[in-house]
């Protein structure tokens, strides 16, 4: 009998734990440049393409940053009987979603969800798509291992004329799983302070270089990392998450010619 893997279609959701809702709320519309698309006391919604970035309170204790992420798949109930096959642990929810626990997914709190559920609304902005998850783990090839014992085994990631393992694929996005980063010291002191999880996300831009002017006029903290050429916004900017920001390169997404 042949395995059956579990592909992820895309990312639905990331929640983002904030010490401060509505300071960080205000530094994403007036430095970002990216204003919610619903407010409450609790929770601030923010579209960005099929994913919706979810912003509530830091619980007592709690360090800021991404505390959970939800992604589609075809058949949740399936994927479930895959994982626990696998001597994984889930819990199945009442709107027929699957929910893995961090401690048993390198630090990562996931949510599978029925692929046909419907996306955010759209956001005529900079901000187009996610691009990627970084999780920063303590040993590339054990957290390939355990995700790969999980969903099953997945193709090689294409990316710089190289091939990588190490990406989980969720649609024309995905999943990195590093021990290093661009950037191993602060990677390595993430994981010292908070331990295995959600390190960084990339977002794809519509004009990289126009968003980045802007981002500047408007006061945001960039880190540019010369050596990779990639660009950062600072988690000081954001409330929480350090955010690679990515232009479009996806051939895909490009048009034919």
């Amino acid at each position: 009998m042949t395995e059956t893997n579990v592909t992820f279609r895309s990312f639905a959701v990331i929640r983002l734990a904030v010490a401060d809702l509505d300071a960080a709320v205000s530094a994403w519309t007036d430095q970002l440049g990216w204003p919610p698309a619903t407010t409450a006391p609790d929770l601030a919604t923010f579209p960005l393409g099929a994913t919706t970035i979810e912003m509530v309170p830091a619980t007592a204790g709690q360090v800021p940053g991404v505390i959970a992420v939800a992604v589609t798949v075809d058949d949740t109930e399936q994927a479930a009987q895959r994982i626990e096959s696998a001597g994984f642990r889930v819990e199945r929810t009442a709107d027929h979603s699957v929910v893995l626990p961090a401690r048993d997914l390198n630090g990562v709190a996931l949510e599978l969800r029925p692929a046909d559920e419907d996306g955010p609304e759209s956001f005529k902005g900079p901000y187009t798509r996610i691009n990627h998850v970084v999780v920063a783990v303590e040993d590339d090839d054990a957290a390939q291992e355990n995700w790969a014992a999980a969903f099953g085994r997945w193709p090689a990631h294409a990316m710089g004329g190289h091939d990588h393992f190490h990406h989980v694929p969720v649609g024309i996005a995905w999943f990195g799983l590093t021990a290093s980063g661009t950037n191993a010291s602060a990677l390595g002191r993430f994981i010292d302070r908070r331990g295995e999880g959600v390190y960084a996300l990339g977002v794809v831009v519509d004009d990289w270089a126009q968003t980045l002017e802007t981002l500047r006029t408007n006061g945001a903290r960039l880190i540019t990392q010369e050596d990779s050429n990639q660009t950062f916004l600072h988690p000081a900017t954001t409330h929480g998450v350090l955010i690679n920001l990515v232009a479009e390169w996806h051939p895909d997404l490009l048009p034919a010619g």
